[in-house]
This record gives structure tokens, sequence and C-alpha cells, in this order.
């Protein structure tokens, strides 16, 4: 009964890790492509 909690909160936080990365990595392409517009026009 424990176990199965402690494995379905683990995959909880290894779902919102993944998330969050994912946010992360959108967040910095944007910041880039930002930058290179700023720079071209």
């Amino acid at each position: 009964m424990i176990n199965e909690h402690l494995r379905s909160k683990e995959q909880m936080l290894r779902l919102i890790s993944f998330i969050a990365s994912i946010e992360t990595y959108v967040k910095k392409r944007a910041k880039c492509r930002d930058f290179l517009r700023g720079r071209t026009s």
C-alpha cells in the first residue's frame, strides 16, 4: 500500500520535472528567436 503511494508520487515528480524542462526549453528557444529577430530587423 505505502509502496504504491511512493511509486505514484515518484512518477508524479518525474512528470513535473519533465514538463518543467520542456517549458524551460521552449522559453530558451523563444528568447533566442526574439534575439535573432531583433538583430535582423
